[in-house]
């Protein structure tokens, strides 16, 4: 899942393996911002099992993933009502797992 982090930073000064900022003394923040970026991964997979445990192990679509992680930052205030398609969707998911 791609998230957008409200963060950037100079490609020199990433490590694209581990995914994480690089150690380096020009960058004397980077474990803040690594901790941010822990914050993040984390509220994903709490907000991913959570949906599952609630659902019946169904998968939850990037949207809603996304919306939940932003629920769990604060980022929004309420969660957006669920479109028709994506309604329908969810009922035919949820009949062929019974």
């Amino acid at each position: 899942m791609k998230y957008k982090a409200t963060l950037s930073i100079r490609p020199d000064l990433w490590d694209f393996g581990k995914q994480r900022v690089k150690a380096l003394k020009q960058l004397p923040h980077h474990i803040e911002l690594n901790n941010h970026l822990e914050k993040i991964r984390s509220a994903a997979f709490k907000a991913f099992w959570e949906y599952m445990d609630s659902h019946d192990g169904i998968n939850p679509y990037m949207r809603e993933l996304k919306l939940l992680v932003d629920l769990k930052l604060n980022r929004v205030k309420k969660q957006i009502k669920m479109d028709f398609l994506a309604f329908f969707q969810r009922i035919i998911d949820q009949s062929e797992v019974e």
